[in-house]
C-alpha cells in the first residue's frame, strides 16, 4: 500500500514536523510513503521577516495603514496585493497542482494532505483530480480544530474525509480505512468527518513519548538555506490563556502536555546523527512550560550534540519560577541556545492585563538584560490596536523598546487580528456589545480570521503614536545580523 502525503504548510526554512511524524509512523507499519513538497517545484513558503531596507519604515507604515483602514476599497486593494506575493497566488497554485498531479501515479492508494486554510483553492483542485483518479483523500491541519473550517472544506468534490485533532495514534487505521474505501470504518475514528456536519475533535494525545521520532528523509534539504531540524518537546502552552492567541486553539495546542526530557534528548541525538546537523529549532509555544524539560536540555545538550546551536520561544511570566534567571540563561547559552523569542505584545500593564498575557514590563526588562548579558539574542513580538488601546498605551510600548533596544535583535509588530476560535473571538461572539470598537465583522475562511473595522486605531492621535512605534521597530530591525541570527533567519 502506498500513501502520498502532500505538504501544504508554510515552513520554508525546515521540514514540516507533522508530516515527518506521519511518514515515520506509516513506514513503521510497513506502508510505502511518498512526500510532495511545493519547494520541489519552486514554490517557497510564506515570506518571513528579514532585515528591512532603509526605506522599510514607510513600507511598514503603508502595510499597517492599509490593514487597519476603515475603507473597504483600501482593504480590497490590500488583499489583492497580498495575494500576489503569497504562496497561494495563481502561478504557485498551478505549480503545486501540476506537481501533486504528477505524484498521483497509478500505485498511489491514499492521499493525505496536511494544509493551512489558505491553500483551500489548490486543495480543491487536488481533491478533484484525486477523485477523478479514484484515490481517496483525507485532509487535516492545525486549524481543522475549528468546526467552521471543517464545514467549509467537507463539500469539496473528491474529498473523502477531514481529520480534526492529532492523528498520530490512529494514522495507520485511517490509511487502511481510506484504502479500503470503508466509510463506516472511517467514521469510527475519532475526529473524522465525512459528511456535511463536523464531528467533535479527537481528544488531545497524552502519552507523547509513544510517538516515534519524525522522519525528514524525503524533504528537499537542498532547498533550505540551512540544515535546521525542528523539534517539539510539548504540545500546547503552559500559560495558554492569552486572549488573542490562535496557537492554543489549534489541533495540537488545545491543552498542554509534555514529553520526558530523556525522550527529547534521544530524538535530538538521533536526528543529529541521521541528518548531520547541529542546528535545531524548538517549536514549542513556550519551551519553559515544563521546567524539567527546559533544564534537562540546558544540562545535557552539550554531551548529546557537541557544538549544537538552537532557538526557542519562552514566556516571561510575572510570577513563580520561570527557569530564566541570569545563571540559567548563561548555562543555556553554553548549551547552545543562541536566540530566543518572547512576546512583549505591549509595554502597557493595562493592555497586558486586558490580553491576559500574564507578564509584567519590569520582569520582562530584567529578563532582556539578563539574556543580553548571557550572550543570547532576542526576538520579540508586539501587537498594536488591541481593542481599547489608547495612544498612551502605544507610547508605552515605544518607550519600552527604546529603553531596551540594545538588548533586542528583532521585533515583529502586528496589527490586532480577530482570529477564529481564540478566547477573544469567543467572547466577542457571545457578547459583541462588550467590544463596541469592533464592527463590520465577516469571517474569511481562507485565513481563519475575521475582516473587521477596529475604531481603536482610527483616531489621529493613535495613528501618530502608531507611526512612532513603527519608527522604533524599524530602528531595531535595521541592526546588522549576528552570526547566529543569520543561521536562523526566517525561522523565528
Amino acid at each position: 500500500m502506498k500513501t502520498l502525503i502532500i505538504d501544504l504548510n508554510n515552513f520554508s526554512r525546515y521540514p514540516t514536523l507533522s508530516v515527518g511524524y506521519a511518514a515515520s509512523i506509516l513506514r513503521g507499519a510497513g506502508v510505502e510513503v511518498e512526500i510532495f513538497s511545493p519547494l520541489t517545484v519552486g514554490v517557497a513558503g510564506y515570506p518571513r521577516k528579514t532585515r528591512p531596507r532603509p526605506w522599510g519604515m514607510y513600507d511598514h507604515w503603508l502595510r499597517y495603514w492599509s490593514a487597519t483602514s476603515s475603507s473597504q476599497r483600501v482593504r480590497r486593494m490590500r488583499k489583492a496585493v497580498v495575494h500576489r506575493v503569497r504562496p497561494t497566488n495563481d502561478d504557485s497554485t498551478q505549480r503545486i497542482l501540476d506537481g501533486a498531479t504528477r505524484a498521483m501515479t497509478s500505485d498511489v492508494d491514499v492521499i493525505l494532505i496536511s494544509a493551512y486554510t489558505m491553500y483551500f483553492d489548490v486543495c480543491s483542485r487536488i481533491c478533484e483530480a484525486a477523485g477523478n483518479a479514484g484515490i481517496p483523500v483525507c485532509v487535516g491541519g492545525p486549524y481543522f480544530s475549528q468546526p467552521e473550517i471543517v464545514e467549509d472544506w467537507l463539500p469539496l468534490p473528491g474529498l473523502t474525509a477531514v481529520h480534526s485533532g492529532e492523528p498520530e495514534m490512529d494514522l495507520v487505521d485511517l490509511v487502511e480505512s481510506l484504502a479500503a474505501k470503508d466509510v463506516s470504518r472511517l467514521e469510527q475514528i475519532a475526529g473524522i468527518s465525512t459528511s456535511a456536519k463536523p464531528v467533535p475533535n479527537a481528544a488531545p494525545l497524552t502519552h507523547l513519548d509513544q510517538i516515534p521520532f519524525p522522519d525528514f528523509s524525503d524533504f528537499p534539504w537542498e532547498a533550505y538555506p540551512n540544515r535546521i531540524v525542528p523539534i517539539l518537546t510539548g504540545r500546547g502552552c503552559g500559560w495558554g490563556v492569552c486572549t488573542f492567541c490562535s496557537d492554543v486553539v489549534t489541533s495540537s495546542g488545545r491543552s498542554y502536555r509534555s514529553r520526558s526530557p530523556e525522550n527529547v534528548l534521544a530524538e535530538m541525538k538521533e536526528q543529529h546523527e541521521r541528518y548531520q546537523s547541529r542546528l535545531f529549532t524548538y517549536l514549542d509555544l513556550k519551551l519553559n512550560s515544563d521546567l524539567a524539560v527546559w533544564r534537562g536540555l540546558i544540562e545535557s545538550t552539550p554531551s548529546i550534540v557537541p557544538q549544537a546551536t538552537w532557538t526557542a520561544s519562552v514566556h516571561v511570566g510575572a510570577k513563580d519560577d520561570q527557569g530564566l534567571s541570569l545563571a540559567e540563561l548563561k548555562k543555556a547559552r553554553k548549551a547552545g541556545l543562541v536566540r530566543m523569542t518572547t512576546g512583549l505584545e505591549s509595554g502597557s500593564p493595562r493592555m497586558l492585563a486586558a490580553m491576559a498575557k500574564g507578564t509584567d514590563p519590569e520582569r520582562t526588562s530584567e529578563f532582556l538584560r539578563n539574556a543580553h548579558q548571557a550572550g543570547i539574542t532576542m526576538r520579540m513580538t508586539a501587537i498594536i490596536g488591541y481593542p481599547g488601546e489608547e495612544p498612551s498605551d502605544v507610547e508605552a510600548t515605544t518607550k519600552f523598546l527604546e529603553a531596551h533596544q540594545e538588548y533586542v535583535d528583532r521585533i515583529v509588530l502586528s496589527p490586532f487580528a480577530l482570529q477564529l476560535g481564540t478566547p477573544f473571538h469567543r467572547r466577542f461572539e457571545k457578547d459583541p456589545a462588550a467590544f463596541p470598537q469592533i464592527s463590520n465583522v465577516r469571517l474569511d475562511r481562507r485565513t481563519a480570521t475575521f475582516d473587521h473595522v477596529n475604531s481603536t486605531v482610527q483616531s489621529s492621535a493613535h495613528r501618530k503614536a502608531a507611526f512612532g512605534l513603527i519608527r522604533m521597530v524599524h530602528r531595531i530591525n535595521r541592526k546588522p545580523h549576528t552570526q547566529y541570527s543569520k543561521e536562523f533567519e526566517g525561522v523565528m
